[in-house]
Formats: structure tokens, sequence, C-alpha cells
């Protein structure tokens, strides 16, 4: 996590404000329907910037998405649980792209 976390310092309070406003209006919901592919949603169980509720939101849209909550996993939790990410990842993929 250093490394993320080393990362994320290093941004600019100008460069994070941007992003920040650049997609503080970004809503996409009612696009989600026409989405076609096979859906995994992986939200963490500590996400309090994205939190789980937004994820079931994202699942019920899709037509067939699965959603696995990660346990003790905050908003990186393909670096924070990187051994049980890739495993439900790879379970997925290994079902999905048979």
């Amino acid at each position: 996590m250093a490394w993320v976390s080393d990362l994320i310092l290093s941004t600019s309070v100008e460069g994070y404000v941007s992003c920040c406003r650049a997609i503080q209006n970004l809503d996409l919901i009612d696009a989600l329907p026409a989405i076609r592919a096979k859906t995994l949603l992986i939200p963490g169980e500590q996400d309090f910037g994205f939190p789980e509720r937004i994820s079931r939101t994202i699942q019920q849209k899709i037509s067939g998405a699965e959603l696995i909550l990660l346990k003790n996993a905050a908003h990186l939790g393909n670096v924070e649980q990187a051994h049980t990410f890739n495993e439900i990842l790879i379970d997925f993929l290994s079902r999905t792209l048979t």
C-alpha cells in the first residue's frame, strides 16, 4: 500500500480538485442497461466513497451482472486484498471466457 499512498500524496491539490470536478456530475446510470458484456463488480465492504449500495444499483441495471463484496477492503481492493481480489477475478474469467 505504500506505493499507492506515495502516488496519491504526490498528486497536486489542483490536479486532484480538477479530477473531482471533471467527474462530479458524471451520471451514466441510464446507459448501464445497454451493457451486454459479462460483468463482475467487486466493491470493497469498507469503501465509503463508493459504497456497496451504489454497486448494487449498478448490478441491477446490467443484466446478469455479478457482485462479490470484497471483505476488509476499501476503495482499492485490488491492492488492499490483492490475492483475494485476483482469486475472485480468475474464477469469474475462467467461467466466462470458456
